[in-house]
């Protein structure tokens, strides 16, 4: 008797487990989803306003489907960082224009 109340103690603990890795798992790829979303928004306002050319908007937007694909975060952090680039080029820009 003791053995069986071992033996389904174990699977209950590997059980739980596997379940809160598995939500883990899907939490991270909805963050990831959320991320990607805002990100192609920016990418798509950025090439709109003429920030960025067709060929960067492309390149970026295909990194985008890259990192969702492989559930990476890397190329987000690289294009967030560019478009934070970018806008602050043209807010310089444009700060320039109106002193100058």
């Amino acid at each position: 008797m003791s053995s069986l109340l071992a033996y389904a103690g174990l699977f209950t603990v590997a059980n739980s487990a596997w379940e809160l890795s598995r939500k883990v798992r899907r939490k991270h790829e909805e963050q990831i989803s959320a991320e990607i979303i805002a990100l192609a928004r920016s990418l798509r306002s950025a090439h709109a306003e003429g920030w960025i050319s067709t060929r960067d908007y492309d390149h970026w937007y295909r990194r985008l489907l890259d990192a969702q694909a492989d559930g990476s975060r890397k190329p987000l952090r690289r294009c967030r960082v560019h478009l934070a680039i970018v806008s602050d080029e043209h807010r310089d820009r444009r700060a320039g224009a109106k002193t100058g």
